[in-house]
C-alpha cells in the first residue's frame, strides 16, 4: 500500500468521526478533528499512487468529498437553528421591554 493511500485512509477515518460528532452537534470536537485532518490533506497531495491503486484512491476521495458536504450541510443547519434561537431571544427581550414600559406607566 502506498503512503498516499495510507494517508487517505487516515483522512477518511477522521472525516467519519467528524461527521459523527457533527450529527451529535459536538462542534468543538469537529473543529479539533479538522485541525488534525487538514495537515494530512495537505501532505498527501499530489497523490503518488501506483496504477493498481487508482480506483481505490478515487473511491476514498469521493467518500471524503461526500462526507465534507454532509458536515457542511449539518453546520449550515446548526447555524440556522442558532440564528432562529437568537431571533426568538431578541423578540422576548423586546416583549419584556414593552411589558416593563407599559407596566411602569411609561
Amino acid at each position: 500500500m502506498s503512503q498516499s493511500i495510507a494517508v487517505l485512509q487516515q483522512i477518511l477515518t477522521l472525516g467519519r468521526t467528524m461527521r459523527d460528532r457533527a450529527l451529535a452537534s459536538e462542534w468543538e470536537a469537529v473543529r479539533k478533528l479538522e485541525s488534525e485532518r487538514f495537515p494530512l490533506i495537505e501532505s498527501c497531495f499530489p497523490l503518488d499512487v501506483p496504477t493498481s491503486e487508482v480506483a481505490s484512491c478515487r473511491t476514498m476521495l469521493e467518500e471524503i468529498v461526500e462526507m465534507d458536504k454532509s458536515i457542511l450541510s449539518l453546520a449550515s443547519a446548526a447555524r440556522q437553528d442558532i440564528g432562529d434561537h437568537l431571533d426568538k431571544l431578541q423578540l422576548g427581550r423586546q416583549a419584556n421591554r414593552a411589558y416593563t414600559t407599559v407596566g411602569s406607566g411609561g
